[in-house]
């Protein structure tokens, strides 16, 4: 399946999104479904053989071992399940972060993560209103708290929680 296989509504040309993945990274986006709510995610890393995807915990929950699924548009549109093996999350600090493990490896590139304040341009693929993978330029409007917090606009649409931001 291709990007253009993904129908552009109206709803989503008034906030600048694109059916084009920037860079390989973002191809390594999926679609999280958990007893029928949907956000996103991204391939961050493999192991033995498997693959770790990243996403929030208000997307996945917080309980190790919980069992969800996956669905990458750029290996074929396949779907696997996904476990819950590490999770924080907490309104007073600010923690929201999920890791899944599936058990196969997908054939797609790790999103490299980096500790570093963001500069340049950014952009998000994921799927907001669970419809997608849509890609987004982003703003960026605030840092704050030496880079902890990241404003942008146009803000996000429901569904795109759990979206790697690229730069």
């Amino acid at each position: 399946m291709e990007l253009a296989d993904f129908p552009l509504s109206d709803q989503f040309t008034e906030v600048n999104y694109q059916k084009e993945p920037h860079g390989p990274s973002s191809k390594s986006c999926c679609r999280v479904l958990n007893s029928g709510s949907c956000g996103s995610g991204s391939i961050v890393g493999k192991r033995n053989g498997k693959t770790l995807v990243l996403t929030n915990a208000h997307v996945a929950g917080t309980t190790i071992g919980k069992v969800l699924q996956c669905q990458f548009p750029f290996a074929s549109n396949i779907k696997v399940n996904a476990r819950v093996i590490m999770a924080g999350y907490s309104d007073r600090v600010m923690m929201d972060w999920a890791i899944l493990e599936i058990d196969q490896d997908i054939p797609l590139p790790a999103v490299k993560l980096s500790i570093d304040t963001p500069s340049g341009e950014h952009y998000t693929m994921g799927y907001p209103r669970c419809e997608g993978p849509w890609a987004q330029k982003l703003k960026t409007t605030q840092i704050t708290h030496n880079g902890v917090v990241w404003r942008w606009q146009p803000v996000s649409i429901g569904g795109q929680s759990g979206s790697a931001v690229h730069s």
